[in-house]
């Protein structure tokens, strides 16, 4: 199973001008917060929604950005990343640090910065990642792209 989506009615996002979300990976669920200084709601699901289809496409990586600050002013972007091989797709919740890119940050090109991620830290114990089907995400995109 894959699913991700914004939590309509969120308390906390009147008061914080964030959108908390949800992200569902198989069996592995977490929540997460999406600035909405920079981004609004429908440009993260317009992300999201090409993100996937990327994957869908038969791309080997794409991302999903869940917290999008103002470049200009921020160093940070949170997104989870996603990795292709075969049927299978690693997921991994990753930090894009702005300042060590080797050229300027440019939204449009942001699948340009996925790096390939090692296995195992620098301490040798191994990254958390989640594994899905590529067929559940194209039943979910199946299911977005409606909308």
């Amino acid at each position: 199973m894959f699913f991700i989506s914004f939590i309509e009615n969120s308390p906390q996002c009147q008061l914080n001008n964030i959108q908390v979300g949800e992200i569902i990976i198989g069996e592995f669920r977490e929540f997460f917060h999406s600035s909405l200084s920079y981004w609004n709601q429908q440009q993260y699901l317009d992300q999201w929604r090409a993100g996937i289809n990327r994957i869908c496409r038969g791309e080997v990586n794409s991302s999903l950005i869940t917290d999008m600050y103002d470049p200009n002013s921020s160093n940070i972007v949170q997104w989870w990343v996603l990795r292709c091989n075969n049927d299978i797709v690693r997921v991994r919740n990753e930090l894009l640090f702005l300042e060590v890119l080797k050229q300027p940050f440019i939204v449009a090109d942001i699948y340009k910065y996925i790096e390939e991620r090692p296995a195992v830290n620098k301490k040798g114990k191994k990254i958390s990642e989640w594994e899905v089907n590529i067929s559940d995400l194209h039943e979910f995109y199946l299911k977005i792209s409606d909308k």
